[in-house]
């Protein structure tokens, strides 16, 4: 046997035997970063619907695909994992339905050409807030799960406010009077149109918001299940 080739297998022997130390706790972070900034995005567009931050979203987006693809990957190949390898697993699968979520979202809002309301900037802010809550949950961790626990409920909060904002928006979006101001100051086809025409301008339009605020709903229900899994490890730690 060569030089190289012993020099080669004695590598593999000695992987087998001990094996590297992955930084999971690292590779979480990173994921919710990502997510987080997703979220900010999001909420940067419904601020100002400039195209640049649904560009930057669709990028994080797509970024978020290779960090959660590669995690999994790792955590695949490990032989050990500092908390439940299930956890892990679940903490990266559910980071990731969030931003997909918050990309749906915009893309929802391009295709349709719904505009932002109040709202859907409420229930951005408060996505955004459970998404650095979720962060924050996760640096703390590994030295102080305490301090990730409480972060984790503040993410679970975060989702209940959402839904009574969701509720608020529906409430709005069915009343009759309050859909047809909403349809004459952001669609000019309601003018000179007759009445069944501007009936149907009315319902397609309580329709596209229904779908947006749904989107935003569930990116909302994603959060509260990342926060659950944060808990989970941390009752497992303590």
């Amino acid at each position: 046997m060569s030089q190289e080739k012993q020099s080669h297998w004695m590598n593999r022997l000695a992987n087998r035997l001990f094996p590297r130390s992955i930084d999971f706790y690292a590779l979480l972070n990173e994921q919710c970063a990502v997510v987080d900034s997703g979220s900010l995005s999001l909420l940067r567009f419904m601020q100002s619907q400039e195209s640049k931050n649904a560009t930057t979203l669709y990028r994080l987006e797509h970024e978020a695909d290779r960090i959660k693809a590669r995690n999994l990957d790792v955590l695949h190949r490990s032989f050990a994992t500092p908390m439940d390898r299930e956890d892990i697993y679940r903490a990266m699968t559910a980071l990731d339905t969030v931003i997909s979520y918050t990309r749906a979202t915009v893309r929802e809002m391009s295709v349709l050409q719904v505009h932002p309301d109040s709202h859907m900037l409420a229930m951005a802010q408060l996505l955004n807030e459970g998404t650095q809550s979720i962060k924050s949950g996760f640096a703390h961790l590994q030295h102080n799960p305490k301090k990730a626990e409480l972060d984790a409920d503040r993410a679970r909060k975060t989702e209940r406010k959402t839904e009574k904002v969701y509720r608020m928006a529906l409430a709005e979006l069915f009343d009759v009077e309050h859909s047809m101001s909403l349809v004459s100051n952001n669609n000019q086809n309601v003018t000179g149109s007759d009445d069944v025409s501007k009936s149907v301008i009315i319902v397609m339009e309580i329709l596209k918001r229904r779908e947006v605020y749904r989107h935003m709903s569930n990116a909302a229900d994603r959060v509260v299940i990342v926060g659950e899994v944060l808990h989970d490890i941390v009752v497992k730690a303590t």
